[in-house]
């Protein structure tokens, strides 16, 4: 009861705002008259606070991206939509003590593990041993505490992959004089922490209980039981900032590298040292220059961008685009990585993944392009010749992922860059939606496109299809895989789009442009996914200030990449650590 009175003397409006709510927001979100069942006149004096938070960090996303108040509603001036802003999130950060951030306990994901393994023993794991999906959540990533869940089959492979780890890994060079201090090692390592002195006792303890028949499968056995202790499974933190340095060089490491601390880490940790904000920052930027940045790169690019599909269940027909082959999905998926991967190391800045001039490209990808000049099976930096590809939108794998099996499609296109770039969810259509042709040739006299605007007649999918379609028509000129296309069917392509303000463009190169103007909503989208992917969990409500806050700061320095991953791990420090 404390927090919700708390909460509701911060939110109270004052003489300044009151008539800006009453103005703006109560001609359709009063008691009397609540649209999308948001009642912000009922809102200021509720009692539920985590609802409170909700609603209001969303009437703040909405207002900032100029959603509300409808185009056909009275709009305030630039001003006045700051104030309201800035109200709302001043209140928000003033009551954010009251309710910390989450600090779950988070099981290894099952490419942590892999690369985890990896890294402590030198071992891959074998391909034979298959370990159940992770269902992904919050911001949307597989590395979600939520629903990382330990069903029996996934027990049953990690008993199976202990053993078969343990049989591979390199255990012959370690001698019976050397064991001990060797089992110290592992666990120190595979359970992340400098004080392992009870742990170790126990494992050197089953050591030397089999060691007199057999020095190897003694330590094979340890092997395995450090594989399976839920010490090495999951990591289990402190709630709230208040994390030990063990903990801060488990959070940087999974973050940036998909993997367990390094030598360098868990030393600074020991000594306590990485909690100091700049040698924290001085290791992000050594972790960022490391090949290992890649892994990263690989995880978060391909699940931030909607692209796990092209492995699974996206499959252009055969028939129709016979150049589509596995080696040229997996460059496509390299692609997106390298990009990626390259802004974050600051070569290129953020909004190099809206628009750049150059890409990453083999010989393939690049005669999928119908680029020249490009030879071998290695990705390497080219210059584009133009502004119709660079950035994610040009993207082969982005254009594939985004299509149907014999066609492109504008809606999932529109709804894709509404939700990557812009962060602004749609509905699914409703059950009696028509469907449409499997392809885009043109049937009686009309283009897909015509077609879609009949479809789009529906009172009850018009609203969604003109915030999407428009988008969606803008990337019209690349096909279903993803290669340009002036014209289909004989009939030149029509790549233009009214947006929902009034603002109309044609093709990619100005839907970019459009999509450059709305860089600070764009810096904002990436921050969120960026925090709920380091964290584990979905940014809460509470924390949109703080989203807000990195982001603006990351948009002083240039849009830097390093800038914005330094931001994010200083989010990992207790508040009184020292500059």
């Amino acid at each position: 009861m404390m927090f919700s009175l708390i909460l509701l003397l911060a939110l109270a409006p004052d003489d300044e705002i009151t008539p800006l709510v009453e103005g703006y927001c109560y001609p359709c979100h009063s008691s009397e008259k609540a649209r999308g069942d948001v009642d912000l006149e009922t809102l200021l004096i509720a009692e539920d606070a985590p609802a409170g938070f909700e609603q209001w960090a969303k009437v703040a996303r909405v207002l900032t991206e100029q959603r509300m108040p409808p185009e056909r509603r009275a709009q305030p001036t630039d001003e006045e939509r700051g104030r309201l802003i800035s109200w709302i999130e001043g209140r928000l950060a003033a009551v954010a003590a009251e309710r910390p951030g989450r600090t779950l306990v988070r099981r290894l994901s099952r490419r942590e593990y892999t690369h985890s393994v990896r890294d402590l023993l030198g071992v891959s794991l074998p391909d034979s041993i298959e370990f159940p999906a992770d269902g992904s959540g919050g911001e949307g990533f597989d590395n979600n505490a939520d629903t990382l869940f330990v069903p029996p089959l996934l027990m049953e492979r990690y008993l199976e992959a202990a053993g078969t780890i343990a049989d591979e890994a390199p255990l012959a060079s370690v001698s019976r004089d050397d064991a001990h201090a060797w089992i110290r090692e592992l666990a120190r390592r595979a359970y992340r922490w400098p004080d392992i002195d009870e742990d170790a006792a126990r494992l050197i303890a089953l050591y030397d209980s089999k060691a007199e028949s057999s020095h190897l499968g003694a330590l094979r056995l340890v092997t395995r039981a450090v594989l399976v202790s839920p010490r090495f499974l999951f990591r289990i933190e402190h709630e709230g900032l208040d994390a030990d340095a063990p903990e801060l060089a488990s959070r940087l490491s999974y973050f940036l590298w998909c993997t367990t601390p390094d030598e360098e880490l868990m030393s600074l940790a020991a000594s306590g040292a990485l909690r100091r904000r700049d040698v924290l920052d001085s290791q992000v930027d050594r972790l960022i220059a490391d090949p290992r940045l890649m892994d990263f790169a690989d995880d978060f690019s391909l699940q931030w961008l909607g692209l796990t599909s092209l492995r699974t269940t996206t499959r252009p027909n055969g028939r129709m685009f016979p150049s589509y082959t596995d080696s040229l999905r997996e460059s496509m998926i390299a692609e997106a990585a390298a990009l990626f991967a390259a802004v974050m190391r600051g070569e290129g800045t953020l909004l190099d993944l809206i628009d750049s001039e150059f890409a990453y490209v083999n010989e393939e990808l690049a005669a999928h392009y119908g680029l020249s000049g490009v030879s071998g099976e290695g990705l390497r930096r080219v210059v584009l010749p133009d502004k119709r590809r660079g950035g994610v939108l040009g993207l082969g794998a982005v254009q594939t992922v985004t299509s149907y099996s014999r066609r492109t499609s504008p809606v999932l296109r529109g709804k894709w860059v509404l939700e990557t770039m812009l962060g602004s969810g749609t509905p699914p259509p409703p059950s009696n939606a028509k469907s449409l042709p499997e392809d885009d040739r043109p049937k009686e006299g009309q283009t897909f496109r015509q077609r879609l605007e009949e479809h789009r007649k529906n009172p009850e999918c018009a609203s969604c299809h003109q915030r999407m379609d428009p988008l969606g028509f803008g990337l019209e000129n690349f096909d279903a895989i993803g290669r340009w296309r002036d014209e289909i069917g004989g009939i030149p392509i029509d790549a233009t789009g009214t947006l929902e303000d009034g603002q109309s463009f044609e093709g990619p190169i100005a839907l970019k442009r459009i999509l450059m103007e709305k860089r600070e909503v764009f810096c904002q989208v990436l921050t969120r996914r960026l925090i709920g992917y380091a964290r584990g969990r979905g940014v809460e409500a509470h924390e949109e200030p703080l989203v807000r806050a990195i982001a603006s700061r990351v948009a002083e320095q240039g849009y830097s990449g390093p800038s914005l991953l330094r931001g994010i791990a200083q989010t990992f420090l207790p508040e009184s650590s020292s500059e």
